[in-house]
């Protein structure tokens, strides 16, 4: 929501600390969709993995285009940023999701 507001003064901070915070933002709202998937017993497939990047990397780019008609400038790194944040979180989430005890060889 705040992306879509015009921009209020605020202090300056440095170069480009805004990628860390596009970054993390995504990152978070990835995993909390990849939270809610997993208390719904949802199977974190190769299938899921990838739509899901779609979905949020859409969304990211939406976000971004929409913000012209307030007066704020949509980048292609803030962009980049909000797509590194997606790709961390559901990364992290399929690499550590809960897999089905098969067949132990022991």
């Amino acid at each position: 929501m705040l992306t879509h507001l015009p921009k209020l003064p605020a202090p300056r901070l440095p170069r480009d600390s805004d990628k860390v915070i596009h970054f993390c933002a995504y990152f978070v709202l990835a995993l909390i969709g990849s939270r809610s998937a997993l208390s719904r017993q949802v199977k974190l497939t190769p299938r899921w993995l990838i739509t899901w990047i779609v979905v949020y990397v859409i969304y990211g780019a939406a976000d971004e285009l929409l913000q012209g008609p307030v007066n704020r400038h949509p980048s292609i790194w803030d962009w980049a940023a909000d797509v590194a944040g997606v790709l961390a979180a559901l990364g992290m989430a399929y690499l550590n999701r809960p897999r089905e005890s098969g067949s132990d060889s022991s």
